[in-house]
């Protein structure tokens, strides 16, 4: 029988499995948190043994909240239309960027850290147009875009 130990003692813990082999995997615990355990073994009549001495096992952190947000909306040109093709660039640390837009015009710029981005929307055939856009942690903003022709 494994127990999950309350404090270091051998005593008062919770029977949380009985197992028949020399390895037990515990589920379901707390992050960041420590968890000791013992063991009483058994006989084929039911004879239980002393409780073994007390083995102790930490969980991991959990993993990190994303920092990061996105940008996504849609491009458009003559009429409302939806511009497939259009590109959207931008400098993300220190690295230029370039995105193009599906056939319905949309684009999608994810795991973008926080800040300030200056956004070039441009297409063959029609001006260029620059915004400054803001991302949050967590959050996507939302930029459509309609480009006047030359």
């Amino acid at each position: 029988d494994v127990y999950r130990a309350t404090g270091s003692s051998t005593s008062g813990g919770t029977r949380i499995a009985t197992v028949t082999s020399v390895s037990f995997g515990d589920s379901g615990l707390n992050a960041s948190t420590q968890y000791s355990y013992y063991v009483v073994a058994r006989d084929a009549a039911s004879n239980a043994s002393p409780a073994s001495n007390t083995a102790t096992a930490s969980t991991q952190a959990k993993p990190p909240t994303p920092v990061t947000g996105a940008i996504k909306g849609k491009v458009k040109g003559r009429n409302g239309r939806a511009l497939a093709g259009a590109q959207v660039v931008l400098r993300v640390n220190n690295v230029r960027k370039f995105y193009t837009t599906n056939r319905n015009g949309d684009y999608t710029i994810k795991d973008l850290p926080a800040g300030r981005y200056t956004v070039r929307y441009q297409a063959k055939g029609y001006r260029s147009q620059t915004i400054t856009i803001r991302v949050k942690t967590g959050v996507a903003v939302t930029r459509d875009v309609n480009l006047r022709t030359r």
